[in-house]
């Protein structure tokens, strides 16, 4: 056999063997992405549409994501649907959900319950959750939100068993399960445990490290109060978030001047 004749079949075979890899390659990430015909159906369905056939997921995802910011960022989305504040132009200085009364609302923001607030969280994060299941760190924000934040449990634990099964490789779906179950039972010790292990992960979102700082302040463990929120000081992105850390921290050393020595080399180092 020739010199040709060798270089043409080690052709073939490398081809053979290309084709195959790209074979067991697609067959094992066919699942990757939901089918189309699942996607949540919102007023942005053609925009997501456009995204998929374009092959771009994440980028689908993303601007989802902005949307849903936008939506929770609206302190009017705070009160329920046929409330007379959405007949209202919004204010971008005014943060009604953030403890600010709306001067002109009829309504005061403390009268409605949370339970009532961003009733349409739940249904906005399936939207990114179905537009790219890998898309952790948004699906993790939602789960901590509707169990922690607007308290409705049944909406997060669907939420978070739907992602697991979009995606199973991600464990942290399961430590957010059982905080929100801990939260319900009352089980605070155990709350604490599963929060230590889920603020050591960068995408844990800063509510929960919040929640795990009060419940140390809760049961009087204030130096450990204290390194929360210097972690967060630290390590979360927010300039907001972390301007409420720092107000929170300062506060807690007015109240336990104690504690200083402990937490004075946190800020230093």
């Amino acid at each position: 056999m020739g010199r040709k004749t060798w270089l043409y079949v080690a052709l073939i075979f490398s081809l053979a063997i290309i084709l195959i890899s790209k074979n067991k390659v697609n067959a094992l990430f066919a699942w990757k992405y939901p089918p189309l015909n699942t996607l949540v159906v919102t007023e942005y369905f053609s925009q997501d549409i456009a995204f998929l056939t374009q092959g771009t997921h994440r980028a689908a995802a993303d601007l989802a994501y902005v949307q849903l910011l936008q939506y929770y960022g609206d302190y009017r989305n705070y009160y329920p649907p046929g409330h007379p504040i959405h007949k209202e132009p919004y204010c971008a200085d005014d943060h009604s959900h953030h403890g600010h009364h709306h001067q002109d609302s009829p309504t005061s923001y403390e009268n409605i319950p949370k339970t009532q607030s961003f009733l349409r969280l739940y249904e906005l994060g399936r939207r990114i959750l179905r537009l790219d299941p890998f898309f952790n760190g948004s699906a993790l924000e939602v789960g901590g939100s509707l169990g922690f934040n607007v308290k409705r449990p049944g909406e997060a634990l669907d939420f978070l068993k739907e992602a697991i099964a979009l995606d199973p490789s991600y464990h942290r779906y399961r430590l957010y399960i059982a905080a929100i179950l801990y939260r319900n039972e009352g089980e605070d010790q155990k709350l604490i445990r599963v929060l230590d292990e889920a603020i050591m992960h960068s995408d844990c979102p800063p509510l929960l490290e919040n929640i795990l700082a009060n419940l140390h302040k809760k049961n009087k463990n204030f130096v450990r109060a204290g390194e929360i929120y210097v972690h967060m000081i630290k390590t979360v992105s927010s300039k907001s978030d972390r301007d409420t850390a720092q107000n929170n921290l300062i506060s807690l050393l007015q109240d336990h001047p104690d504690i200083v020595p402990a937490i004075e080399p946190l800020l230093q180092g």
